[in-house]
Parts: C-alpha cells; sequence; structure tokens
C-alpha cells in the first residue's frame, strides 16, 4: 500500500473468496491506522458469510484468525452469477455456513435448503439466490444488533471451535473451512444431547449434512486439537465457550464443560477416522 502511494482516503477492493477477502480487510484495517475497503465476494461461503460483518484476520502458525481487527466494509456486492464458475466442493464449503446460520436463526431458511440441496450442489442460479439472499440477511441482523461479539453474534461461531482447531491440526489449506465446520458442528451435537437439546432437530441438521457429501476429516493427533482449542481466540479466561444448538431457531453459548469431558469426548469422536473408519 505504501509503495502503491496509498493514502488516508484510499479504498482497499477485495475481489476473491474468504481469504481474499480477509487479508484486504486487515491491510484496510492496519494500514495507516484504517482506510475503507469494499468487499467483492466472489464464492458462496464469502457471500454468505466471510465479507459480512467486519472480522478481519490472518492464520498464523500458532492458530486459525488468530492476528485481526474488526473493521467494516463500506460496501459488499454479492452478485450470485460469479457463483457458476464454482466447483461442488466449493458449493459445499459455503453451504455449511449457510446450514449453521439456518439452523440458529432461520427455520425457513434450513427447509429451503433442506429442500434444494440437489440443485444448490450444482450450482443452480435459481436456487443459489435465495439461498445468499437469506443466509446474508441472517448475519446482517445479528451483526447489526451485535457488531463486536460481545453476546449473540458469537452464536455465529457454531461448528467454529473445533473447526478451527482441526483446520490448523491438518495444516492450514489441507481441509476445506466449510468441511473442518461441518465436523464441528457435529462435536457439538454430542455436548448438546447431554444437555438436553433437541435430539430430533440435531439428527435432521445432520441428515443434511450427510447429504452434502463433507469427506473424512484427515487422520490429527487428539492431543495437537486439544492444544489448539486452548489457543483458540474464543478462548476466554474461564475457559472455552462452545456454541450448542437446542432446537430449531435457538442455540446457546455454554461455558464451562471441563477439560476432561471435551478430551474424552475429542478422543471418542476423532479415532474411528484414525482407525480409517467411516463417519462418526
Amino acid at each position: 500500500m505504501a509503495r502503491a502511494g496509498g493514502k488516508r482516503d484510499s479504498v482497499v477492493v477485495a475481489f476473491g473468496g474468504g481469504s481474499v477477502g480477509d487479508l484486504a480487510g486487515f491491510v484496510a484495517a492496519t494500514f495507516l491506522r484504517g482506510v475503507a475497503f469494499v468487499q467483492l465476494p466472489t464464492t458462496l461461503l464469502a457471500q454468505i458469510d466471510a465479507a459480512i460483518g467486519g472480522k478481519t484476520a490472518i492464520d498464523i502458525a500458532a492458530g486459525k484468525n488468530l492476528v485481526g481487527a474488526f473493521h467494516h466494509p463500506e460496501l459488499v456486492v454479492a452478485d450470485s452469477a460469479v457463483l457458476s464458475t464454482l466447483s461442488r466442493a466449493q458449493l459445499r464449503n459455503g453451504l455449511v455456513e449457510a446450514i449453521k446460520m439456518a439452523a440458529l436463526l432461520d427455520p425457513d431458511l434450513l427447509a429451503r435448503i433442506e429442500r434444494d440441496l440437489e440443485p444448490l450442489l450444482a450450482g443452480d442460479a435459481t436456487a443459489l439466490a435465495p439461498v445468499v439472499r437469506g443466509a446474508a440477511a441472517a448475519k446482517v441482523g445479528v451483526v447489526e444488533r451485535d457488531p463486536f461479539e460481545d453476546g449473540e453474534r458469537q452464536l455465529l461461531n457454531y461448528g467454529h471451535t473445533l473447526g478451527h482447531a482441526l483446520e490448523a491440526a491438518a495444516g492450514f489449506g489441507k481441509m476445506l473451512h466449510g468441511d473442518a465446520v461441518a465436523w464441528g458442528m457435529r462435536f457439538c451435537h454430542r455436548l448438546a444431547r447431554s444437555r438436553g437439546a433437541d435430539g430430533d432437530f440435531l439428527s435432521r441438521v445432520e441428515r443434511i449434512l450427510d447429504r452434502l457429501g463433507v469427506p473424512p476429516p484427515p487422520a490429527v493427533e487428539v492431543s495437537e486439537v486439544f492444544a489448539n482449542l486452548a489457543r483458540d481466540k474464543k478462548a476466554r479466561e474461564s475457559g472455552l465457550v462452545w456454541i450448542l444448538p437446542l432446537t430449531a431457531g435457538a442455540g446457546a453459548r455454554t461455558a464451562g464443560i471441563g477439560e476432561a469431558e471435551i478430551r474424552a469426548e475429542l478422543v471418542s469422536f476423532l479415532e474411528p477416522f484414525r482407525a480409517g473408519a467411516g463417519p462418526v
């Protein structure tokens, strides 16, 4: 930016997926203590999630998104026509985030995704457009009410606590973010079931995830995943806050789950993949 002659009234334009937007936003947040930026997201995940809300960050060796800032874009332009070039894997990547938001915030959107999942995975523009609008609107509503993630916005971390730890343990770039979040959501369901959540609803979400065809997570060491959890940016002095779905349209921020329980659940959850078995 400095070599290009950037000034306080310069505007950074992010044209690409979530990682491009994160990096461009972080540069905009820190260059000259903050300049304006615009998001032009070109992936489904970016259009419905990453480009919205002002979270900008970069990954470092110690973990995912550990260096960053809240810096809201001046404008987000999401054109669903550009999604026609995405692979099925990238569409799946974004649909996991849409399912996450729909499960906790918009039961009608979840029903639409459930009904139209095959055309969505095929990149059908008619099916994608209302999902992009619905998921983006759900996130915008939460961000407007809680711009700095002090309360309600934490619900959007559903699946991300373990998801980020898996991504880091596997090696960044080895696992799609949406795939990691899908396994993180499943892990949250294990914790939620033992705390009185609606089992039928959790099973419904898992059936939708099954239909996406999310690949198994790579074989990783439980100790490394657990260490990544401890470094998670969402951790508090009191420990990790887990987002547990309760029923359609409702979730809870749950703190105080003991390390022994989390470690035991992790071993049980990840061991089948280390042994080459199928999904949990």
